[in-house]
């Protein structure tokens, strides 16, 4: 008998997200000693009702061979407790999953800053453009993404850790094999290559309006920390807030609109307490501080290191750093805008947002800074 399937047998017959899981493992140790432990003992144990020992003791462990061999036909892992690739930081919730179905690989969770990303499916351009340049930025110096996989923010969250050339991991509320939102199969199954999708549920099982909410809670169990974009007052996304911030992990919020009824949640989330961020750079700060050796900040991300003026370990910002620390705010647009390929003014100017006077008055100030070395011809590079 295969390990996984006492596993599946455990996790259908408590059913999804249930509390029982961490004190069975205290006691039995895995599935399978549960398994042959037997009726008596489970009522011993004092854990379960009647109707929690009736539904365990019906439930067959015939039926968890054919999920096993079901995955096994779709190239799907189950990933269990026993497994190295379970993350271990689930087992601290107090409803940790029994099963996880994959497809693809799991990134090493250990050694992973991991964050989530969420928001309404309704997104605004402006919400979609966010969710996009936040995940691609924070993909590219290595972290995570972890998002749910839907229309929306969720879509733009997982293109944007793809385009960087990042991990990301969709989790679903509904099986992996299941037809569900067919607008996004293609992106699933790019993410599925450089990722992974994972779902608490058997290949084939259709979503159902408590799946998803259940499902939220590994969304921010799986992350450091959670970035809502965009959230209405009512938006699903707060679920996953609201768990992060009960799971001891961090909460994010961009801040929207005030006229805006896609940006309610999200402001509601910054009024009670939430961190606001505006820009990438905001989050790398923070996680450049207690993990600096499993992040990568280079150029595109020098603000993150401006953020933090020292890092964990002792080590101090490289000199460039430390020099960008002193500029203006127009200093600053036009650094980042600048590559070290010669750049034309004119072309520069499109990059920036900024009047001319101003722009040229950066320009100046970041040559004063040895920052910046202007070329015949109205070009400029970084040093």
């Amino acid at each position: 008998m295969q390990q996984e399937a006492y596993w599946v047998w455990l996790q259908q017959g408590l059913g999804y997200a249930s509390h029982k899981l961490n004190d069975i493992l205290s006691l039995f140790h895995d599935a399978q000693a549960f398994y042959h432990a037997g009726i008596q003992q489970w009522r011993l144990s004092g854990l379960f009702t009647n109707k929690e020992l009736s539904r365990l003791e019906k439930n067959t462990l015939e039926e968890a061979q054919r999920v096993v061999l079901r995955c096994k036909n779709l190239g799907q892992e189950i990933v269990t407790p026993q497994t190295p690739s379970y993350p271990q930081q689930l087992l601290q919730l107090p409803n940790p999953p029994a099963v996880l179905y994959v497809k693809g690989s799991m990134p090493n969770w250990e050694q992973a800053v991991s964050l989530a990303i969420v928001g309404t499916r309704s997104a605004t351009p402006y919400g979609l453009d966010v969710a996009f340049q936040f995940a691609c930025q924070l993909a590219k110096a290595g972290v995570v993404i972890v998002s749910g996989g839907a229309l929306g923010v969720d879509g733009a969250a997982h293109r944007g850790a793809l385009q960087a050339g990042g991990v990301t991991v969709a989790v679903l509320g509904c099986g992996i094999n299941y037809g569900y939102l067919y607008e996004n199969a293609s992106l699933r199954e790019t993410i599925a290559i450089s990722g992974a999708l994972v779902s608490e549920y058997p290949p084939d099982t259709p979503p159902t309006r408590y799946s998803f909410p259940v499902r939220n809670r590994l969304i921010s169990g799986l992350a450091l920390g959670t970035l809502v974009v965009e959230a209405g007052e009512r938006s699903g996304s707060l679920i996953t807030a609201n768990l992060a911030l009960e799971q001891n992990r961090d909460v994010f919020a961009v801040p929207g609109n005030v006229n805006s009824s896609v940006s309610d949640g999200t402001n509601n989330l910054i009024k009670a307490g939430a961190t606001a961020v505006t820009k990438p750079e905001d989050i790398l700060a923070e996680y450049l501080l207690r993990y600096p050796r499993r992040l990568s900040v280079q150029d595109n991300n020098q603000q993150a290191m401006e953020a933090a003026p020292s890092i964990a370990g002792g080590e101090t910002l490289t000199a460039t750093a430390a020099a960008t620390l002193a500029l203006s705010d127009a200093g600053k647009t036009v650094y980042h805008a600048l590559e070290k390929t010669p750049v034309q003014l004119a072309d520069l100017a499109l990059r920036v947002d900024l009047a001319p006077q101003a722009m040229m008055g950066a320009l100046t100030e970041l040559e004063l800074a040895g920052l910046v070395n202007a070329l015949p011809g109205k070009r400029y590079q970084k040093v």
